[in-house]
């Protein structure tokens, strides 16, 4: 009995020192690792800076390191606000020298059992934990260097029980101001339109130009819009846009081609200028009461979609043309169209807006005058009757008045205008959406 316990214990001790063997040959033994995919951060390829691979064995489960050690990938300076990232599950090559021997390749990987995104400025926790989602609507705020940590992991067969790979990016943000014309050559008449994208720019921005007033209105998504007027007598050539943020500055060049523009011979009968333009006070009376909408520009948007057409009636006067009154030897410009239809025909706000003038005028008669927003402005004249007041917020396609020949008018039409500023300009554009205003909203 003596002599067998130390022979059991032998042989207990034979079987632990094989197991142990067995074990120590099953943890260094090759295994399958799950191939690691490049991870795209701001469109550039980046791999796996450390992985680890995890195996079963007999006795639990064994580590060990893949040889995919690398440095951290500093991707630079890059000018925009966001920092696109996406896990690449494909083919491809890893442009960024992240292990020992050069460039790493890509495989077919499948899905990740797990993604976290780890994001520092400064030595500030950011993110943490986050998922692609979070981390991609995250709103970055300012400008330095940030660091990124994104870790995967993926979950196998027996061949390949988990895989995990850490990727270490860094990056500095420092955006610049962005702007955007709808174009660089206009028409006599013609309507543009700019975006600001003001970066993490805070200050107010200005914009200034010969072509006339413009304004910045904020918009939803943090950039600006800003209408810039052609006059229809504005010489052609070329004028500067500036544009300043705080002391940033830029500055477009836009060619003003020429338009041209046809002749009308109008007799009016002369009791209708005595009665309208031959008034003493006929011209201060337009001054009072119109002039002063031109230097209104509200830094709201009002209109909404393509401008509609007031009234369908036959154009009897064309937007611009030369007019040459009772025999006249000098031409007035025509600064709206003239649509004739018959009285009382209602006549719709051509967009939305506010009223910012209803009443009666003694060149223009009965007058109703909108603003869209960015001093953009409809202008409605020679009406029989009007539905709206001063401060109303119309919608478009809102009844405003009815057509009628109040004012200096031969007969029963609607005078439409559009300016800006002092700015008359072809609202034809406005109809058939081939106008700036449209430019940005994909139109």
């Amino acid at each position: 009995m003596k002599k067998t316990v130390p022979v059991l214990l032998a042989i207990l001790l034979l079987f632990a020192c094989a197991a142990g063997g067995l074990y120590a040959l099953h943890t260094q033994a090759p295994v399958r690792a799950a191939e690691a995919p490049a991870i795209s951060v701001l469109g550039q390829l980046c791999g796996p800076a450390e992985g680890l691979v995890y195996t079963e064995t007999l006795w639990g489960y064994g580590g060990k390191e893949t040889e995919l050690m690398g440095s951290p990938v500093d991707l630079g300076v890059f000018a925009r606000k966001d920092a696109p990232l996406e896990i690449v599950h494909a083919e491809r090559t890893a442009s960024a020298p992240l292990t020992a021997d050069g460039d790493y390749t890509t495989v077919e990987a499948g899905a990740a059992s797990y993604c976290r995104v780890d994001l520092e400025k400064g030595g500030e926790r950011l993110l943490s934990g986050a998922s692609l989602n979070e981390y991609g609507a995250y709103t970055f705020s300012e400008n330095g260097r940030y660091d990124l940590t994104v870790s995967l992991g993926y979950t196998g067969t027996e061949e390949r029980d988990e895989t995990d790979y850490v990727y270490r990016v860094s990056f500095s943000l420092r955006p610049e101001p962005f702007v955007e014309i709808s174009q660089n050559e206009a028409f006599q008449g013609a309507i543009m339109s700019l975006i600001l994208e003001p970066a993490f720019y805070k200050d107010e921005p200005e914009i200034e130009t010969e072509l006339g007033s413009a304004v910045f209105i904020p918009r939803d998504d943090g950039s600006f819009l800003s209408l810039i007027p052609v006059w229809y007598a504005q010489a052609p050539g070329e004028y500067p846009v500036s544009v300043r943020l705080g002391d940033w500055e830029h500055t477009e060049t836009v060619t003003v081609t020429e338009t041209k523009f046809g002749r009308q011979d109008l007799t009016m009968p002369q009791s209708t200028v005595d009665a309208t333009r031959g008034q003493a006070n006929a011209n201060e009376d337009y001054a009072e009461k119109i002039k002063p909408t031109y230097e209104i520009a509200d830094r709201a948007r009002y209109w909404e979609g393509l401008f509609i057409r007031p009234v369908e009636g036959r154009i009897t006067t064309q937007f611009g043309l030369y007019r040459y009154t009772n025999g006249s030897k000098t031409p007035t410009r025509h600064t709206g169209v003239d649509l004739a239809i018959a009285k009382g025909t209602p006549v719709p706000a051509s967009n939305s807006g506010r009223v910012l003038y209803a009443g009666p005028v003694i060149i223009s008669g009965n007058t109703v005058v909108i603003e869209h927003g960015g001093g953009l402005k409809t202008y409605y004249m020679h009406l029989d009757s009007i539905d709206v007041s001063e401060g109303d917020m119309v919608k478009k396609g809102d009844m405003i008045g009815k057509v009628g020949t109040t004012g200096y008018s031969t007969g029963p039409h609607l005078h439409f205008e559009v300016k800006i500023g002092s700015m008359s300009l072809d609202p034809w554009s406005l109809f058939d959406g081939t106008s700036g205003i449209y430019y940005f909203d994909g139109n």
